[in-house]
């Protein structure tokens, strides 16, 4: 390629040499190499950031649990660490929006805090067989709202919904202690 610049109103003419290291020209131009760009299709990304992802024991060692009695209608995102304390069986109802199935389990945190859980339809047969009594697990992404006394089995302002986007993780060696009544205390180690 040619390039023309004008110096002192006569014509010179320059040579341009296209190697990939920058090319300064008396203009003040700098000419780059070209990038190349690699295009990914969604998967691909998706893949590469499951696999830079941290094992879910690390994980569970470092995420941020809050307590129970913190947790209010109006937090964004939290996690809570456990204990199922009672468990209800699968009941279908009719009603007029139509069929469906609900179960609910009571879970104790470890001060003795309770609240109950309650999943609808989908969510409830994805986890109706997670849940398993005594067991202790990592809870986020439900949604808390002021407990319907009509339905209400423990002591709590709130109750919780989880539904199938909820997360729902084994606390796998977890020691939670949970106070079922006055001295009475159990520690167990999963």
């Amino acid at each position: 390629m040619i390039f023309i610049e004008e110096e002192a109103g006569e014509a010179k003419r320059q040579k341009l040499d296209h190697s990939p290291v920058s090319d300064v020209v008396s203009t003040g131009i700098t000419l780059k190499p070209k990038q190349e760009f690699v295009s990914k299709s969604a998967s691909q990304i998706i893949t590469e950031q499951r696999g830079n992802a941290a094992s879910a024991a690390r994980m569970s060692m470092t995420r941020r649990v809050h307590p129970l009695v913190s947790l209010n209608p109006y937090q964004g995102s939290w996690t809570i660490k456990v204990r199922v304390t009672n468990k209800g069986v699968m009941k279908n109802y009719r009603n007029t929006r139509g069929e469906g199935c609900v179960f609910n389990v009571e879970l104790t945190y470890e001060e003795g805090t309770q609240i109950q859980a309650t999943m609808f339809n989908d969510a409830a047969r994805k986890f109706y067989d997670r849940f398993q009594l005594g067991k202790v697990y990592y809870i986020s992404r439900g949604l808390l709202k002021l407990a319907n006394k009509q339905f209400k089995t423990v002591h709590n302002d709130y109750e919780m919904t989880l539904n199938e986007n909820s997360e729902v993780e084994e606390a796998r060696n977890a020691l939670i202690t949970c106070i079922t009544s006055g001295e009475d205390q159990n520690s167990l180690v999963i």
